[in-house]
């Protein structure tokens, strides 16, 4: 607005001058005219045409400045204004600042904690995959997932495939956990009750005999609980198409060959020569001696077997125990 009002200002000065020299050139238009009257009969006898011809122009250029100082007298004055007025950039309104979000801080993905998150997460093969236990987030654990069985996401705790590990073990070592995921193994006690400590898991035993029959037992909740209770085994109750050959040892602790904690007189685990939640002393014994090809001969009950289903003298081709979380587990 300041620079406006004084173009404006300027502009009404140079008109008030333009006023004035409308007056000069209108005299000196009438002088010049005169002039040519008195003289342009004498120009022409003695051949001055340039000097007529400089003449006339200016006495045009004289016409054609009072026509523009007239323009501008006549009501131009506001014209011209008015012109300059609205070639001034017109003020714009100051843009409105919107509220800008605060960038949000990148949450750290979530590490699976059992193989239901890795499927949740997009895996559906099954295979080796690593899972983060509870209170030992820093040291993944490499375990197998089974996504074949429904509805998949079975994380495998225990698994009997071909013998080439041996499981008559000690305490330290049923602890650890040991074997291939891939083949013959077992997590660890220790990892067991990270996993399922808190509650909130089912367990489910599939087993195969040597002419290719399958059979399951499932328990809807399965707890193990910490070492200072020698790992006891929690079981909830039991459906399946093998038998229950798991809740005779429900409430049970933890036995190995150097630490007997079974309610039978001797150590059940040197008779079933493995490591288990004895009684007095196994319907199950799927930590024992893998017998190829079914039924063996041995002094004692030492195989791997579900006496429910096939019997006590009979050695099972394969076993998995696995567990999946339930509830609110399984959707967290």
């Amino acid at each position: 607005m300041e620079n406006q009002t004084a173009t404006i200002a300027t502009l009404t000065k140079l008109v008030g001058g333009l006023s004035r020299d409308k007056d000069d050139l209108t005299r000196q238009l009438q002088d010049v005219t005169r002039r040519m009257k008195k003289g342009g009969r004498h120009g022409d006898r003695h051949g001055d045409r340039g000097t007529g011809t400089r003449r006339a122009q200016v006495a045009s250029e004289a016409v054609v400045r009072i026509g523009d100082i007239e323009d501008v007298d006549d009501g131009g004055v506001e014209a011209v204004i008015k012109r300059v007025t609205e070639s001034q950039p017109k003020p714009q309104p100051k843009p409105e600042l919107k509220p800008q979000p605060k960038p949000q801080p990148k949450l750290p993905k979530a590490k699976p904690r059992h193989c239901a998150d890795i499927q949740r997460g997009g895996k559906s093969t099954s295979g080796v995959y690593r899972i983060y236990l509870p209170d030992h987030e820093d040291a993944p654990v490499p375990v197998w997932c089974d996504m074949d069985t429904d509805p998949g996401g079975w994380t495998v705790i225990q698994k009997r495939a071909n013998g080439t590990v041996n499981f008559y073990r000690n305490w330290a070592a049923y602890r650890a956990g040991f074997g291939d995921p891939r083949g013959d193994f077992w997590l660890g006690l220790e990892n067991m009750h990270r996993l399922t400590g808190r509650g909130g898991y089912k367990l489910q035993v599939s087993m195969e005999d040597w002419n290719g029959i399958v059979a399951y037992a499932e328990y809807n909740s399965f707890k193990i609980e910490g070492e200072e209770s020698k790992y006891r085994l929690r079981l909830g109750k039991y459906h399946g198409n093998s038998g229950d050959a798991m809740t005779w040892h429900n409430n049970m602790a933890f036995t190995t060959k150097d630490s007997d904690n079974d309610p039978f007189i001797g150590n059940c685990a040197g008779y079933q020569r493995g490591g288990w939640w004895y009684n007095a002393c196994a319907h199950s014994n799927l930590n024992g001696i893998y017998y190829p090809g079914g039924y063996y001969s041995s002094r004692y009950q030492d195989a791997v077997y579900w006496a429910e289903w096939r019997g006590g003298s009979y050695s099972l081709k394969t076993v998995m125990m696995k567990v999946r979380p339930t509830g609110n587990q399984a959707l967290t």
